[in-house]
C-alpha cells in the first residue's frame, strides 16, 4: 500500500527531525534540507519515482515518528531511532518489529 500511495501522490513523504546537523537541517544559504537522513529520503524517491526531488519532508518528533507511520501521515521515517530489544519484538504504535541491516 505504501508504494502504491507514493506512486499515486508522485512523492515520498519522509519523516525527519527538524534541526539535526549532519542528518537533517536546512542550509541557510541554499534553503535546501541537507544531511544523511535527507539524502536517504532523496535516494528512495529516486529509486521509486525516478526523481530525487520528489520528496516532501515532514518534521516528526521522536515520540510521534512511528505513530506517524502507522496513521500514514508519512511514508518513511529517516530519523535517529535507537535499536532496542523492545522495538525488535514489538513496536507499540505499528505492532510490528524492526529489521536493521
Amino acid at each position: 500500500p505504501t508504494l502504491e500511495h507514493i506512486a499515486i501522490e508522485s512523492k515520498v513523504r519522509c519523516g525527519v527531525h527538524g534541526d539535526s546537523t549532519g542528518f537533517s537541517k536546512i542550509n541557510n544559504e541554499t534553503g535546501l534540507r541537507e544531511g544523511f537522513d535527507a539524502d536517504l529520503c532523496r535516494a528512495v524517491a529516486a529509486a521509486v519515482l525516478g526523481d530525487h526531488n520528489a520528496v516532501e519532508f515532514v518534521i516528526v518528533k521522536s515520540g510521534e515518528r512511528f505513530s506517524s507511520l502507522a496513521n500514514r501521515s508519512i511514508d518513511l521515517v529517516s530519523a535517529v531511532a535507537t535499536h532496542t530489544m523492545e522495538r525488535d519484538l514489538n513496536e507499540k504504535s505499528t505492532k510490528t518489529g524492526f529489521t536493521f541491516t
